[in-house]
């Protein structure tokens, strides 16, 4: 990962894990469960984001480095009234389109 040439980095909170145990919490944070309703509308905020910095973008790459939960939430739909996602592994790399996200 050393050789990622970049003109912009930005850390983005909504991109954080899934806050469901105490490892989830940065020191000093309060310890507050995040629903699965909740979870969602950050993802919706964190798409949302990524949308304008794509458009503002045109012709580059993002490369979004996230958690587990975030990505499968990111990628999911519902079929048959069950959530679908496309999970990555630990150190997994994938390339999504626009579309793949924009559901």
């Amino acid at each position: 990962m050393n050789n990622i040439v970049y003109n912009e980095l930005n850390v983005n909170e909504l991109a954080r894990e899934h806050k469901t145990d105490m490892c989830d919490f940065l020191e000093g944070e309060q310890f507050v469960i995040e629903t699965e309703e909740e979870l969602l509308f950050r993802v919706k905020k964190l798409k949302d984001y990524l949308m304008n910095t794509i458009k503002k973008n045109q012709g580059y790459k993002i490369l979004l480095i996230s958690h587990y939960d975030i990505i499968w939430y990111m990628t999911s739909t519902i079929m048959y009234g069950e959530r679908f996602g496309i999970g990555l592994g630990n150190g997994e790399i994938n390339s999504y389109t626009i579309d793949d996200v924009s559901n």
